[in-house]
């Protein structure tokens, strides 16, 4: 049997900072980044689940590139 667990992560109350990148059409929000990481970090600890069965999902090039920075090896 196969179980899927989603979480959606609200942004509501935080500091919006998006910046853009270098190369100019992608950008990234560093303050989402890092509550995103967050949720990720206690779900692998806490919640058991295993880093290869997270999947996060964004249509910008700069917030993928931080999020992998942000990941703790």
């Amino acid at each position: 049997m196969l179980t899927v667990t989603v979480v959606f992560c609200g942004r509501v109350g935080m500091q919006s900072s998006v910046l853009q990148d270098d190369g100019g059409s992608s950008k990234v929000n560093p303050a989402e980044a890092q509550m995103l990481m967050r949720v990720v970090v206690d779900l692998v600890r806490r919640g058991g689940i295993s880093p290869t069965d997270v999947g996060i999902v964004t249509p910008y090039a700069a917030q993928v590139f931080r999020y992998t920075w942000c990941l703790p090896s």
